[in-house]
């Protein structure tokens, strides 16, 4: 059963890989920055005090604000984090330090 659904979901992105929509413009963005992402939203989760934000959310009990919120939150640490994986990548220093 899994192996049927690697080989569908392996068919269904090669079928769709042709097609140059946004959608698959953004995920290959996404694809390309996931290691930049994954590495660095960390220390900008730690360096903003989200657990205030938190809490708030938490006595708004409305859940489309708390939606919106967090889709800013992320989209704005995952654009930074890109934004610094970007600048340590075409640092020619860095680049020889990190990326060998």
């Amino acid at each position: 059963m899994s192996i049927s659904a690697i080989i569908l979901i392996f068919c269904l992105f090669k079928k769709f890989s042709r097609h140059n929509g946004k959608i698959w413009t953004v995920l290959s963005i996404c694809g390309r920055n996931s290691l930049d992402l994954y590495i660095y939203h960390y220390f900008f989760l730690s360096w903003f005090k989200l657990r205030h934000l938190g809490i708030w959310l938490e006595d708004t009990n409305n859940l489309a604000i708390e939606i919106a919120v967090v889709t800013i939150v992320v989209v704005i640490i995952a654009t930074i984090s890109c934004f610094i994986g970007w600048l340590l990548k075409n640092s020619p220093l860095i680049k020889r330090l990190l990326y060998f």
